[in-house]
């Protein structure tokens, strides 16, 4: 007689698993960066003086929206959740549901945020805060509790990206209820949301490098097919890189003043220099300099010249805020591209993304110039070149063939670059 079911299994919801859960945030993180990208443009507009004070208060939001619901969710929670499993060779995350949860979090926290910006009601903001704060620390403890209790192989053998999600992680669950708690009193005296986000944009970029030091490290050591040169000194990098920040930022919070970004983008802009030579060594010993011209790799150069030229600029007194930000953007357009074929197991049209990495670092040099004309033709570049993603991106899941191609998942390939196959 076959066993008949309870009831409680008959109501059992299903959980999503990784894959759905971190594509679902990626999704998400597009859609935000589309949004942040027109308000970014429409900044810059000649006639934005004239806007009312609406529009002015909507377009200046672009930073906070790009920063806390695009880059951030994307790095963490996207290629976290959805590559991070895959690499340690676990079947799922540590608990799905609490990664479901996390992307809810958010989705509502966003919904809150703009529903602030339209009515300028600080009480909105507050509501924002604590439910991004709570998502980013569920999905932060989940992906290190994953880290920690699922991998299948020794410590020494896991990849650099596996490593800096589980530094900036940690960082996180350290920093998000600092920050939440920042921008709900904040809110509560009736502070703008920019005054309170310029107090905490700090630990906001430093989890922006992290993974991005990672991810662009991987990347790095599957196009020159071998082990990363310096990994062991890369991971130890950003430990310290971590360690440093926090403690300037407490200290600075301790003292009410902004103190601690010195101390903070020192040791980015270290950091970044350290990481630029092992993977220049990486290439240089594999002679597969010609990897760079693809796809991924056209990113990987735009991450890298990003970060090195605002270090150049922050050494000669600029900040180095929006030099972070803009190479985020190369980190997760570069992850995608080296891991499309995984995402979907179709081909990316190869000359198409060319097109947009070339658009995007086009934007980014225009952009980043000293004449308003050009930083008009840069931010209309950078929303043409991630408009232009989403096509590729849709031409990839609706009429790409199937098949092995550039960007395929090799994990034999990501595993050599980390080193375990010296085992």
């Amino acid at each position: 007689m076959p066993p008949t079911s309870s009831p409680g299994h008959r109501w059992r919801v299903h959980v999503p698993d990784h894959v759905a859960v971190g594509s679902a945030t990626l999704a998400f993180a597009l859609a935000t960066g589309l949004a942040a990208c027109s308000l970014s443009l429409l900044l810059r507009l000649p006639g934005f003086a004239s806007l009312g004070p609406g529009w002015r208060t909507l377009a200046h939001a672009h930073a906070p929206l790009l920063l806390f619901f695009s880059a951030l969710p994307a790095l963490l929670g996207g290629f976290g959740t959805l590559i991070v499993p895959l690499q340690i060779g676990a079947r799922d995350t540590a608990f799905p549901v609490v990664a479901l949860q996390a992307l809810l979090l958010t989705v509502l926290g966003f919904a809150a945020a703009v529903a602030g910006l339209m009515t300028a009601h600080p009480v909105w903001y507050a509501v924002a805060a604590i439910l991004t704060g709570l998502g980013s620390v569920l999905g932060a403890s989940n992906l290190v509790a994953t880290i920690l209790n699922e991998r299948a192989a020794r410590s020494d053998a896991l990849p650099v990206f596996v490593w800096s999600a589980l530094i900036a992680a940690s960082f996180a669950i350290c920093a998000a209820p600092v920050m939440a708690a920042s921008i709900v009193l904040s809110a509560w005296h009736g502070a703008g949301i920019g005054l309170a986000v310029g107090g905490i944009l700090t630990p906001a970029l430093v989890g922006l490098v992290l993974p991005g030091l990672g991810l662009v490290g991987d990347i790095v050591g599957g196009l020159a097919g071998r082990p990363l040169v310096g990994r062991r000194t890369m991971v130890l990098t950003m430990a310290i890189l971590a360690a440093v920040a926090f403690m300037a930022w407490a200290v600075a919070l301790l003292h009410g003043t902004r103190g601690g970004d010195f101390a903070s983008m020192a040791a980015i802009a270290a950091a970044t220099s350290i990481a630029t030579a092992c993977w220049v060594l990486t290439l240089a010993r594999s002679g597969r300099w010609v990897a760079l011209a693809s796809t991924p790799g056209l990113h990987v150069v735009g991450f890298v010249a990003a970060m090195l030229a605002g270090t150049a600029a922050w050494l000669a007194g600029d900040p180095l805020h929006d030099a972070i930000s803009l190479a985020s953007v190369f980190a997760l357009f570069a992850g995608f591209y080296r891991w499309a074929g995984m995402l979907a197991e179709r081909t990316a049209p190869e000359p198409i993304g060319r097109a947009q990495s070339w658009l995007l670092l086009g934007g980014v040099v225009a952009l980043l110039l000293p004449v308003a004309e050009l930083r008009i033709l840069g931010a209309a570049m950078i929303a043409l070149s991630v408009a232009l993603f989403g096509v590729l991106l849709s031409m990839m899941l609706l009429g790409g063939k199937r098949g092995a191609v550039s960007v395929t998942w090799d994990a034999r390939r990501d595993r050599g670059a980390t080193g375990e196959g010296r085992r």
